[in-house]
């Protein structure tokens, strides 16, 4: 440090006070320079022009220095240095013996001038005398800064070292801070190398990810492309089967009306032909009553011929009837090949009638079943199921149902028509 050992030692020259051992430290921080250049300000102070940074000091310094003092300053300043140096180091100077030794050599001055110039020397011993006066208590305030300057360095002494150590303590705390930090960047930068190739990876396998699935994508938008594709030629194909489909019901209808009308004038007709027939039948029974009542009494008079014929003594013929039996013969002859040729051609006509019957009830069949010309395949049937809705379907099926009703009751009446009429068709034959 460059704390004093006493207050006067402040009064030194430069060389006293800032030697090299002195300023060595100064160029390590700026406080120690501080102090550097105020120890040389003081060694160099001069009395006449104090430099010292004190307020009070400079305001005592400028008020002091006026008059005669001017004229006497290098003197006294030269001769303040040597009083100053000749006091040693460790002992302090009073105020009482400072005036003495400034009195002295004023006092030796006046003597030798005592004998021509007493006037003068008087005024000059006052004037000197009040220069001591002023130099005691310029000297007195140069003590107590002097006092004050070793206190607040002894204080600046000891913060600097304070300041010394925490600094020492900041400086060694930066370091590792520093090294912390040296470290934490190394960490930080391996992690940021790990985090970006882990990033790069990590985007790599979102770019193949990515690619396949644009291609997927892709492949099943041009799939879907072709499946609109079909849709819209199987939509095409579809109207084009509906308004077929719609022409052929309305043939199938006009057909079916027309059928309808057909079938009802083949019942007329039919009905018309069971009754003639009935009426043959019941004509042909009655024939046959009359047949069978005229063979009765062809066989009654045939049997009375025989007995006539037997019977010699019986009573004799007559010739009436005998006569009448030929001719009656021949007559019912005549009427019994008439009346075969007439039941056979009733047969005939009904053989005609049934096979009229049989052919329309066969066409009403075809009718109902739809196997006509214009009736649709079961692929196109199929087809047009599979474009109908839920409600139309139902509706179809129940369209089926009635007409598989009505299959079935013609079906029925033709098995009771041929029950009826030929029952040797049902009959099973063996094979030959």
């Amino acid at each position: 440090s460059l704390r004093a050992d006493s207050p006067a030692d402040s009064a030194l020259p430069s060389s006293d006070r800032c030697s090299p051992e002195n300023t060595k430290c100064s160029s390590s921080d700026g406080e120690e320079r501080f102090e550097c250049d105020v120890e040389e300000d003081f060694g160099v102070m001069d009395v006449g022009k104090p430099s010292l940074s004190s307020d009070s000091f400079r305001s005592t310094s400028s008020a002091g220095s006026t008059g005669s003092t001017r004229h006497h300053g290098p003197q006294r300043n030269t001769w303040l240095r040597t009083s100053l140096r000749r006091t040693g180091s460790g002992k302090r100077m009073s105020s009482s013996s400072l005036a003495r030794e400034l009195f002295q050599p004023s006092r030796s001055s006046t003597r030798g001038r005592s004998g021509s110039f007493e006037a003068e020397d008087l005024q000059a011993l006052q004037d000197h005398q009040q220069s001591v006066d002023d130099l005691n208590d310029k000297v007195m305030q140069l003590q107590g800064q002097v006092s004050a300057l070793s206190d607040s360095l002894s204080s600046n002494d000891d913060l600097y070292r304070r300041v010394k150590q925490e600094n020492s303590s900041l400086v060694d705390r930066i370091h590792g801070l520093e090294e912390q930090i040296r470290e934490l960047e190394i960490k930080s930068e391996e992690r940021v190398h790990e985090e970006e190739k882990r990033l790069k990876e990590a985007l790599s396998r979102q770019e193949r990810e990515k690619g396949a699935e644009l291609e997927r994508y892709a492949t099943r938008v041009h799939i879907l492309e072709q499946e609109q594709l079909q849709l819209r030629e199987e939509g095409m194909r579809l109207r084009a089967l509906a308004e077929r489909l719609k022409q052929e019901k309305a043939q199938a209808v006009e057909q079916l009306e027309h059928a309808q009308s057909e079938l009802g004038a083949v019942r007329e007709e039919q009905g018309r032909l069971q009754a003639a027939i009935r009426r043959e039948r019941e004509d042909g029974m009655q024939q046959r009553a009359l047949q069978a009542q005229l063979m009765q009494e062809m066989g009654r008079e045939l049997e009375e011929l025989r007995r006539l014929r037997t019977d010699p003594e019986g009573r004799p013929r007559s010739p009436s009837l005998l006569d009448l039996l030929p001719g009656r013969c021949r007559d019912l002859e005549k009427q019994l090949s008439a009346m075969r040729d007439e039941n056979k051609a009733l047969r005939e006509a009904n053989d005609e009638l049934q096979a009229q019957l049989l052919s329309s009830r066969v066409e009403e069949g075809r009718t109902l079943v739809g196997d006509g010309p214009g009736a649709a395949s079961l692929a196109a049937e199929f087809n047009t199921l599979g474009a109908l809705s839920k409600e139309e379907l139902i509706d179809s099926v129940k369209v089926a149902k009635e007409e598989n009703v009505r299959l079935r009751s013609y079906i029925d009446e033709i098995l009771l028509n041929i029950i009826e009429h030929y029952p040797q068709l049902l009959e099973v034959k063996g094979m030959p």
